[in-house]
């Protein structure tokens, strides 16, 4: 039976287990609540269905070989186990997006309140300065 590397089985189980662990965070944080329990739904029963379905498969193809042909081939179940990667891969970019846009406004927003301050007293300081002038 031939096999994919195990180098591309490491990265497969290690985007699983991110998508895992990023949407439970994501729902404990109360964040993309709808998109965090399909993706929890989907990375754990994806991986099983696949394994399930590459079961058939031919002795000289591997598994991304007959997803791919029998996707082509109209079989619904390839299409799902397709759409649920892309899927999983598409809410694991929003729950990095997601929580990299909050870290950044977090440590962003004193620093914008120190600038707005800073140029209030400069504006103000200004406006005296004109008052004085005339």
């Amino acid at each position: 039976m031939v096999s994919l590397p195990t180098s591309v089985w490491i990265m497969y189980v290690v985007f699983i287990a991110g998508t895992l662990l990023l949407a439970i965070v994501s729902n404990v944080r109360d964040r993309l609540i709808p998109f965090a329990y399909l993706s929890i739904i989907l990375s754990i029963t994806t991986p099983l269905i696949g394994f399930l379905y590459s079961i058939d498969r031919p002795e000289d193809v591997n598994e991304l070989t007959y997803l791919f042909s029998q996707m082509w081939n109209g079989s619904l179940t390839a299409i799902f186990i397709f759409m649920s990667h892309l899927y999983l891969l598409v809410s694991l970019g929003l729950f990095i997006k997601g929580n990299t846009k909050a870290k950044l406004i977090s440590k962003l927003y004193p620093m914008m309140k120190k600038i707005k301050a800073m140029l209030l007293v400069d504006k103000r300081v200004r406006h005296r300065t004109k008052k004085r002038a005339e």
